[in-house]
């Protein structure tokens, strides 16, 4: 899985020089669909292993690991 990571303060000024419209939650969540749609049922699974992996990982930071 790649991660961009996006400088906020350049972003804050496309948005402000530009008058583009946001896409709706509806849209995205379109667009979500489509892009899983094209993933394998290997690549699901790959996916779902690893994002369990961060939210435990995430888990461990906020709470402290298990004793």
């Amino acid at each position: 899985m790649l991660t961009a990571i996006k400088d906020l303060s350049s972003l804050t000024e496309t948005t402000s020089s530009h008058n583009e419209t946001l896409p709706s939650d509806l849209e995205i969540s379109r667009r979500v669909r489509v892009i899983q749609s094209q993933w394998s049922t290997q690549e699901r699974k790959n996916r779902r292993e690893s994002a369990q992996r961060r939210l435990n990982e995430l888990l461990d930071t906020l709470t402290g690991p298990a004793a």
